[in-house]
């Protein structure tokens, strides 16, 4: 993938900001849809993003909306047990999958593979780490079973991996639409 210019990433760095504030926010989200939008910006900021300060400042960003719903929204402070922790490693995980498929974009179709495989990798690894550290660790499952996360597993994670893909395809269609226009604008130059 090109790399963008300082004003381009600051741009989609706000934009992805903006996303994660309205969709992480139970008070400011519309549908049910729209609460879990951070799996998708943690990817977009790792595709388009290269300054080395992005990942903790999604990750800082992420934690004080956390903190605002608590004390501001007065959301009771179930996540916030050690499992909390895991969102690191997960985000990062995500992060990891957008900077793995930057290093394999290009504007063709057979670029779609390369990205469905980076979001279900990621996504499967982010949910290891965020759902799994929450059954495990949180303390709020008195006799933790394999069986039983398991069964939760596949209760949740499927509408958590829609929802991934619902933002990364809305990502994807609007890379695409303002390559199409700068390829339109280059051409009657």
């Amino acid at each position: 993938m090109r790399t963008l210019n300082t004003k381009q990433q600051l741009l989609i760095a706000g934009g992805l900001a903006l996303l994660m504030a309205v969709t992480r926010s139970p008070q400011l989200g519309g549908p049910e849809l729209l609460h879990s939008g951070s799996w998708a910006v943690f990817f977009a900021a790792g595709v388009y993003l290269t300054a080395g300060i992005a990942l903790p400042a999604f990750l800082a960003l992420a934690f004080a909306l956390d903190a605002a719903t608590v004390g501001w929204g007065g959301i009771a402070a179930y996540c916030f047990t050690p499992a909390y922790a895991m969102l690191l490693p997960a985000y990062a995980a995500l992060w990891a999958a957008g900077r793995w498929y930057a290093a394999r974009h290009r504007m063709a179709w057979d670029t779609l593979a390369p990205l469905a495989g980076a979001v279900a990798v990621g996504a499967v690894v982010c949910e290891a780490f965020s759902s799994g550290g929450f059954y495990w660790l949180s303390g709020t499952v008195a006799d933790p079973t394999l069986a039983e996360f398991a069964a939760r597993e596949a209760r949740y994670f499927p509408a958590y991996l829609a929802t991934l893909v619902f933002w990364v395809s809305l990502g994807a269609l609007a890379h695409a639409g303002v390559a199409t226009l700068r390829g339109r604008r280059g051409a009657a130059a």
